[in-house]
């Protein structure tokens, strides 16, 4: 279930969190840290989801079922600052470590059930990871 260049628009997944490290520092970016993907997905406010507070239907999140979504292909599941998937398809990791073991995995992926969408649910994930529901996205 691995994307790859067979599903060029859809997120990337099965990556580890230093493979998504490597390639946001290529780009000139790097992994946001969770606080930062959290005020991201709030747009700042007080949000339980990106979209806001209304619960999650199929046109705001892509969730139970397999298999992930064209990136963007949810435009109403947008946040308030204009950011696609925030919630669902993949989790996407962050910059933090979680615990001792873990580093810090957020958004949900499309099989997780809408409660695992709140904007500042945390997940983890060992950083050596490579599964169809771990992606990532590059901040500044």
């Amino acid at each position: 279930r691995c994307n790859g260049r067979k599903k060029g628009n859809h997120p990337v997944n099965c990556v580890d969190w230093n493979q998504a490290t490597a390639f946001c520092k290529s780009i000139g970016g790097r992994l946001p840290t969770a606080a930062e993907w959290e005020y991201a997905a709030r747009s700042g406010e007080d949000r339980i989801y990106p979209w806001g507070n209304q619960e999650p239907t199929a046109q705001l999140a892509r969730f139970s079922s397999g298999g992930t979504v064209p990136v963007g292909s949810l435009p109403a599941g947008a946040s308030k600052w204009g950011l696609l998937d925030m919630a669902g398809n993949v989790w996407q990791w962050t910059a933090n470590r979680i615990d001792w073991s873990n580093k810090e995995i957020r958004g949900g992926w499309s099989l997780n059930s809408p409660q695992w969408f709140r904007a500042s649910l945390r997940g983890r994930g060992d950083p050596g990871d490579r599964h169809f529901d771990l992606g990532f996205r590059c901040g500044q």
